[in-house]
């Protein structure tokens, strides 16, 4: 049986065949390294496929650490026509379909194996989203805060300057909006008030000359 078969057969447990998360880890345990690494010509990983369908965050975590690429992305070379010089920059990451399908313990294990939360997609018109764009766009209050919260953040670990890097998480625009006033337009102002009160009451995340 070939690695890329194997890959495949775990790709659909991921999907719907596993009924459980016991028994995608039973598959698991099956699987050599190439199968858990494999990518497909989308660029698509075994863990990106778990975050869009299922919040497993114990699978997840075993995943990783079987050699997972936490910050692979997807992509075809056809993504060169949409502004994206190099096509392994081009869309999307487990987190970007974690924090989309409110997948919030799954979010927590990306982000504590390194998920770097200010990768952004990249649409036609330029603008990319940050996973914190997609979640709070669809009003997701416990995957927002999972994002927001730097205690489960490993990704902070290593950043050095408050100013330039922790606030892209919230800061960086997408079609020309921050995070919360998408969230408004979508009619989620819960989540939208969470993001500004978080901005307000921790300094060293937000500051406030970047929301102006």
């Amino acid at each position: 049986v070939s690695a890329e078969y194997s890959a495949a057969r775990l790709y659909k447990a991921a999907e719907y065949s596993a009924e459980t998360e016991a028994d995608f880890l039973e598959m698991l345990r099956a699987c050599g390294e190439a199968e858990v690494k494999h990518r497909d010509g989308s660029g698509w990983t075994v863990l990106m496929q778990m975050a869009r369908y299922n919040d497993w965050p114990e699978a997840a975590a075993a995943v990783i650490e079987r050699g997972c690429d936490v910050n692979a992305v997807t992509g075809t070379k056809d993504c060169v026509g949409w502004n994206a010089p190099d096509f392994t920059i081009c869309k999307d990451t487990a987190l970007h379909y974690a924090a989309q399908r409110d997948r919030h313990k799954t979010v927590k294990v990306l982000l504590k194996n390194g998920a770097d939360p200010n990768i952004r997609n990249i649409f036609p018109n330029g603008w990319g989203s940050t996973p914190l764009h997609n979640a709070a766009a669809r009003g997701h209050e416990k995957t927002v805060k999972a994002l927001l919260d730097r205690e489960d953040n490993r990704a902070y670990a290593n950043i050095k300057d408050d100013r330039c890097s922790r606030t892209d998480l919230v800061l960086r625009r997408v079609c020309g909006k921050f995070p919360d006033q998408i969230a408004v337009a979508n009619g989620f102002s819960e989540t939208a008030n969470y993001i500004r009160e978080k901005r307000q009451s921790d300094p060293p995340l937000f500051h406030y000359w970047q929301w102006n």
